[in-house]
């Protein structure tokens, strides 16, 4: 299975997760490179807000040939209860280059299910597998077990 972690983090929690399932899946990983900056508190009010009325970003554009890959895994962080815009935009964007894609979330503590309906309208189908985990999980490493079974789930999937 060849396989790439694709995923956008604006404070290295959702980066984090992202280098753990690439490192679990023995795969290629890239991060989503806004051209708006999220950096500070004035980026976090922009960040909430661009994810609340649904605002896409310019991007930069992915390195890696998507379509080269028999699935690819996208995560985000929540924002405002949503999809980050980078995200939004990426799944919006390069969506129809993805054969099967996996989604992955973090969060401090939102309802996750909005997230995931978000992520897979901006996709157009839904997922193979997804993974919601809140920031201290990640952050306290207790996210070992989940994501070995969102692994385990995506490797089924696939095969």
């Amino acid at each position: 299975m060849k396989a790439l972690v694709v995923y956008y983090s604006r404070t290295g929690t959702t980066k984090r997760l992202a280098e753990e399932l690439s490192r679990k899946l023995g795969c290629d990983i890239e991060a989503i490179v806004s051209k708006v900056s999220y950096r500070y508190f004035t980026g976090w009010l922009k960040a909430g807000k661009h994810a609340m009325k649904g605002i896409t970003d310019e991007l930069e554009p992915v390195r890696s040939d998507l379509g080269k890959y028999d699935v690819v895994i996208v995560g985000t962080p929540i924002w405002a209860g949503t999809i980050s815009s980078p995200v939004r935009t990426f799944l919006a964007r390069d969506g129809c280059s993805i054969r099967r894609a996996a989604f992955f979330i973090t969060s401090g503590g939102e309802d996750r299910d909005a997230t995931f309906k978000a992520m897979e309208t901006a996709y157009g189908r839904p997922p193979l597998a997804r993974l919601g985990l809140k920031t201290r999980e990640v952050k306290k490493g207790e996210s070992v077990a989940k994501a070995d079974a969102f692994v385990a789930e995506i490797k089924k999937a696939v095969a």
